[in-house]
C-alpha cells in the first residue's frame, strides 16, 4: 500500500521531460480522397446514436430500434445532436408535431413526430432514410418506468 501512494506521489510531484523534437510525434498526412464529407457525417450519426442507449425491438421487425426516454424533449434533443439545425423545419399534420431533419448533400433526412404507434407506449417515432445507415430504419421512444 505504501509503494502505491509513493508511486502516486512520485507521477504527481515528479520532474517533467520536456519533449524534444526527435521524440515529438510525427504527423502523417492523410490523402483527401480517404476523408469524404459522406464518411463524416454518417460516422457521427452512427456514433451519436451508438451512445443514446439504443436496443433493437424484439419480435420479427428488422431495423427497428427502441430507446427509454422520460418526455419527448429527449427525443428532440438527440435530433439536434444528429444534424445542423440549418436543415431543421416543423410542421403540424394531424394534430401532431413534424419535425423533418434534411441531411446536406442529399444523404436523406430525419424524421421525428410524437405520433405513438403501438398502443400508446411509445412517446416520439424517429424514422430515418439515411443512404449511408440502412440496418437503422425507425427509432421508437418509449416512457421510461421509474420506481417512485
Amino acid at each position: 500500500m505504501i509503494k502505491r501512494i509513493i508511486g502516486f506521489l512520485k507521477r504527481v510531484f515528479g520532474r517533467r521531460t520536456c519533449n524534444t523534437e526527435s521524440k515529438a510525434a510525427q504527423v502523417t498526412a492523410v490523402p483527401e480522397k480517404e476523408i469524404t464529407v459522406r464518411t463524416s457525417y454518417i460516422s457521427r450519426i452512427r456514433r451519436v446514436l451508438s451512445e443514446s442507449g439504443m436496443q433493437p425491438l424484439r419480435g420479427n421487425q428488422q431495423g427497428t430500434w427502441y430507446i427509454r426516454t422520460a418526455s419527448f424533449n429527449d427525443a428532440y434533443r438527440l435530433l439536434l445532436r444528429l444534424g445542423w439545425q440549418e436543415g431543421l423545419s416543423c410542421s403540424r399534420k394531424g394534430g401532431h408535431i413534424l419535425y423533418k431533419l434534411v441531411l446536406p448533400s442529399g444523404y436523406g433526412s430525419i424524421t421525428l413526430s410524437d405520433t405513438g404507434r403501438s398502443r400508446g407506449k411509445d412517446l416520439a417515432v424517429m424514422t430515418l432514410n439515411v443512404s449511408g445507415i440502412t440496418d437503422i430504419k425507425e427509432i421508437r421512444f418509449r416512457l421510461k418506468v421509474s420506481d417512485t
